[in-house]
């Protein structure tokens, strides 16, 4: 949530969307009737011991840019909305400020904003050994799980690779939910590692938004 020209790639500027914009879509989803979600009750619902609201949500940020914090946070607790943010873990704390701390991650989660794994270093996990994988979704969680101070069972897979083995290997590494980059609103119970997303771009404005939705 920035201004796209500040963007340092076109791949980045495309999934860049203005504060002013995230903020008018926020109160859209608001007045249309849209309440936000957490993980836990997204996970209670397709374990079938627990209930949504009529027109749920789950606002997600990909990579943990410190504009989640920044920019994102306001806009959220303006319509009394929650969110996630999936950090890449190597990044936390490291030389690159665009990024959250963990100290940030810590007010967030104060502020009703959780927070997932996005791995160690964002590696393609289908291109990984087992072992390599399995060390890239364990030290991730370790790390967010020792800063937190509680379990982090909510996954992203990088640039949304996944495949069956991937999925087992998250299972095996402890995560209950995990999110991709396949695009849709409707859930299958039987894949909580397969969720569907709809991607918003810096072109999507509130029209592109229903749509989607709709």
């Amino acid at each position: 949530i920035a201004a796209p020209a500040a963007a340092r790639s076109d791949l980045e500027r495309s999934l860049t969307v203005a504060p002013a914009a995230f903020a008018a879509q926020m109160r859209w989803l608001r007045a249309h009737g849209y309440r936000s979600v957490t993980h836990r009750q997204l996970y209670d619902a397709l374990a079938g011991t627990g209930e949504l609201p009529r027109k749920p949500v789950l606002v997600t940020f990909d990579d943990g840019y410190v504009d989640v914090l920044r920019d994102a946070l306001p806009a959220l607790r303006a319509v009394g909305f929650t969110a996630a943010a999936y950090v890449i873990t190597e990044r936390i704390d490291g030389d690159d400020t665009s990024f959250l701390r963990m100290a940030h991650l810590r007010r967030l989660e104060r502020a009703g904003i959780e927070i997932g794994s996005h791995t160690v270093s964002h590696a393609d996990l289908t291109a990984l050994s087992d072992a390599d994988a399995l060390r890239e979704l364990r030290r991730s969680r370790a790390t967010l799980e020792h800063g937190l101070g509680h379990p982090v069972q909510w996954l992203c897979y990088p640039a949304g690779r996944y495949d069956a083995r991937v999925e087992r290997l998250a299972q095996e590494a402890g995560y209950v939910l995990a999110t991709t980059t396949e695009p849709g609103v409707l859930q299958d119970p039987d894949a909580p590692l397969a969720l569907h997303r709809v991607r918003i771009a810096d072109t999507t404005g509130i029209a592109g938004l229903a749509a989607a939705l709709g």
